[in-house]
């Protein structure tokens, strides 16, 4: 499927490149969002758990109007990681929803990462409720120390589509070959099963280089700090892509 986010094409037989801002605070966040432009990164992800004022919504929406700014027409992730799946914050469910609601009503950004198969909880209002404000809404799964069966990769995506999602996401830690090649089959047959949604399907570490290119509408890639294991400098790899 090809998404168009802002003029952007998502899901065609390339990856579009993302780059995390991973910024602690408000000087270092900017500093990284003008370093990125000049670089002309299509997709910015901010990873706001790493922000030291994350628990202010209105400092968390203040900093979203001067991102968007610097930004101009980029695409802005919005992404809120908890510590379950990989992040950097331990935060209570009832604020996870309420900045994201609040987030979406800004429309400053384009899409909002949501966590879906989270076992203490479901987002399906969350996610329905970003969704009525004109938001796409990426349905993420992390785990970082392993990568399960083909069948339970294809299982939980399919889980990620039930909420309705725009984009899926599952990303897993490759610990072989073997790893990153079961991650490439499942998301061949769901990408079979779902030709109406993008799909990004990673193995995280440096067994998992070859699903990074081929398994992925969005790609991520960094300049400064790596905001996962096995990520390549955006000049790598565009170098790679070309």
């Amino acid at each position: 499927m090809i998404l168009k986010i802002r003029g952007l094409e998502l899901g065609g037989s390339l990856p579009k490149i993302c780059v995390p801002i991973t910024g602690k605070n408000r000087l270092e966040i900017l500093e990284l969002a003008k370093k990125i432009k000049d670089e002309n990164v299509e997709i910015i992800e901010w990873r706001s758990d790493y922000y030291e004022d994350i628990l202010d919504c209105d400092k968390v929406i203040s900093l979203l109007k001067e991102l968007r700014v610097i930004l101009d027409n980029t695409v802005i992730i919005f992404t809120l990681r908890t510590l379950d799946e990989g992040g950097n914050i331990n935060i209570d469910n009832k604020y996870y929803e309420r900045l994201n609601l609040r987030v979406a009503e800004s429309s400053l950004v384009d899409i909002i990462d949501i966590e879906c198969l989270r076992k203490d909880q479901s987002f399906k209002l969350l996610i329905e409720g970003i969704k009525h404000r004109k938001v796409k809404v990426i349905g993420s799964s992390h785990n970082y120390d392993f990568t399960p069966s083909i069948e339970i990769i294809e299982e939980n995506l399919m889980k990620i589509n039930s909420f309705g999602v725009d984009i899926l996401k599952i990303a897993t830690m490759s610990n072989s070959e073997e790893d990153s090649l079961n991650m490439l089959l499942a998301n061949k047959n769901i990408s079979d099963k779902l030709s109406n949604k993008a799909i990004i399907s990673i193995c995280m570490g440096s067994y998992g280089m070859s699903t990074r290119l081929l398994a992925s509408a969005i790609t991520f890639a960094h300049i400064g700090e790596k905001s996962a294991p096995g990520q390549l400098s955006v000049l790598d790899l565009r170098k790679i892509l070309k």
